[in-house]
């Protein structure tokens, strides 16, 4: 799945979802290789992270985004269940 029909997807039924126990500001980020997403991930510093997987070299990207958030890890969870990108083998279970 590629950034723009991820963003179809979210903009239909993940936004939908409300959590209010888990309400601190933190960003979701996609790690895409030739335009398909290979990893999701959270963080409250995403260019750090970021910089950390590229240094890591595990992960094979071109290009990254960022969006902030209050339920990161709930829609990390979510999208990697439903998208089960390469990279992100058995790191989130619902």
């Amino acid at each position: 799945m590629n950034i723009k029909d991820l963003e179809k997807q979210l903009s239909k039924e993940m936004f939908k979802i409300r959590v209010e126990d888990d309400m601190t500001m933190g960003y979701l980020y996609f790690l895409s290789n030739q335009g398909e997403i290979v990893y999701v991930g959270q963080s409250v510093n995403p260019e750090q992270r970021v910089r950390q997987h590229t240094l890591e070299g595990r992960i094979a990207f071109d290009e990254a985004h960022a969006y902030p958030t209050h339920q990161a890890k709930l829609e990390e969870m979510l999208i990697v269940s439903t998208i089960n990108p390469t990279f992100n083998q058995n790191t989130c279970a619902l």
